[in-house]
């Protein structure tokens, strides 16, 4: 048996046998650091957040937490257990000379909503 398939015939064409391209590699770090209580002490449980970023962490028992990747620029931390808030604004990577440790956050006591504090309410 004979088969017999036809075939367009193409023109030949020249292409480089190479293709460079230059890449960039951007490492993006993560970040951790401490909550610490208003009294100084570490805060187990917290949730910490990098609010533009969208990032989100518990702190462990001893109070520390690592949350990323995290693109360079500025950013606010954002720490809460309970009723006590502490926020912070970053910088990514941390500029020089900074001293030494991780991007720590002390919460204080969160305002009421709707609730004035003694120093601003006008009535006598």
């Amino acid at each position: 048996m004979t088969v017999t398939i036809g075939l367009e015939v193409f023109a030949a064409e020249t292409l480089p046998l190479v293709r460079t391209e230059q890449i960039r590699i951007v490492q993006r770090p993560s970040i951790g650091g401490l909550v610490l209580a208003a009294d100084g002490g570490a805060v187990a449980g917290a949730d910490v957040s990098l609010v533009e970023a969208g990032l989100s962490t518990t702190t462990g028992a001893n109070g520390r937490y690592t949350i990323g990747p995290v693109a360079s620029g500025s950013h606010t931390l954002r720490a809460q257990s309970g009723a006590a808030v502490g926020t912070v604004t970053i910088i990514v990577p941390r500029p020089a000379p900074s001293p030494p440790g991780g991007y720590d956050v002390q919460l204080g006591t969160a305002p009421t909503p709707g609730r004035r504090s003694p120093r601003t309410d006008p009535s006598p």
